[in-house]
């Protein structure tokens, strides 16, 4: 579920008398469920290095920083944190509107987040918030969830 959605079934839903009778949860809190705590997913370890950039609504307004790291390591990665991380994290330049309204703005927070991920030098650069993916696509930011599709051992 991207972070956008997540925070308004989680927050604004009730607000307005909406109840979901279902537990929510981010992809990256599910699939370290599913891969850590209930070893339903198995992968194939690999060595290298990673780094996670932080989505904005993920870090700032819900705290959801511990389980893409946890995610990250158990797929064997060395975590290289960019300069600014978690509840520092930088934006990607994505928010929604700014492209539109502010696109000179917007261009100049993707260069710089660009910039601060690169620093790393880590092997592979991963986020969980499909707005991230495509804004920094020119270090060929990955999914989360692509990271784990890539490791799967499938079958028994």
């Amino acid at each position: 579920m991207c972070p956008n959605c997540l925070k308004m079934m989680r927050e604004l839903y009730p607000q307005i008398g909406v109840k979901l009778n279902v537990q929510l949860a981010h992809t990256t809190e599910f699939l370290a469920s599913l891969l850590i705590k209930e070893r339903k997913i198995r992968v194939k370890k690999t060595k290298g290095t990673a780094t996670y950039h932080d989505p904005c609504i993920l870090a700032n307004d819900m705290d959801i920083t511990a389980a893409p790291r946890q995610i990250i390591t158990a797929l064997g990665y060395d975590i290289k944190e960019p300069v600014y991380t978690r509840e520092h994290t930088h934006c990607c330049g994505a928010p929604p509107g700014a492209r539109l309204g502010f696109s000179k703005l917007a261009d100049q927070v993707k260069s710089m987040r660009l910039s601060e991920l690169k620093q790393t030098g880590a092997d592979v650069y991963v986020s969980s918030c499909p707005s991230c993916k495509a804004v920094l696509a020119d270090l060929a930011v990955k999914d989360i969830a692509e990271l784990i599709s890539e490791q799967i051992v499938r079958g028994k």
